[in-house]
């Protein structure tokens, strides 16, 4: 959907932005073939920013870029928060599943060398 992001220059322009397994990304359109980034958001962070003159704004930090983001309007805004939040946990549970699978591997294939 659309978020406005501030700019370098502090302007703040509409977005198209993306969450795909995962995969946070943005766009100058819904037309834009190719994203302006992506970053994945397992090593990621999501904070609201509190002031009063621009509401509905948050802060995500990323491996990639640093950006601020405003949504609309309070419906917007919670929405996008709880997506983004749990976009993060789920990155975040998915690689601790692939570590315990892959950690069970090792087990086990370290027992058939013992047997």
């Amino acid at each position: 959907g659309y978020l406005y992001q501030q700019n370098n220059n502090g302007v703040w322009k509409p977005r198209f932005v993306i969450l795909r397994q995962n995969e946070f990304s943005v766009y100058s359109s819904w037309k834009s073939k190719e994203a302006k980034y992506s970053a994945n958001l397992m090593l990621s962070v999501v904070k609201p920013i509190i002031d009063p003159d621009t509401p509905f704004c948050f802060e995500i930090i990323t491996q990639v870029k640093r950006a601020q983001f405003k949504a609309f309007n309070q419906v917007d805004y919670k929405a996008w928060m709880d997506i983004l939040q749990h976009g993060i946990a789920e990155a975040l549970t998915h690689i601790d599943s692939a570590q315990v699978t892959q950690s069970s591997l090792k087990v086990g294939s370290s027992q058939s060398l013992l047997d």
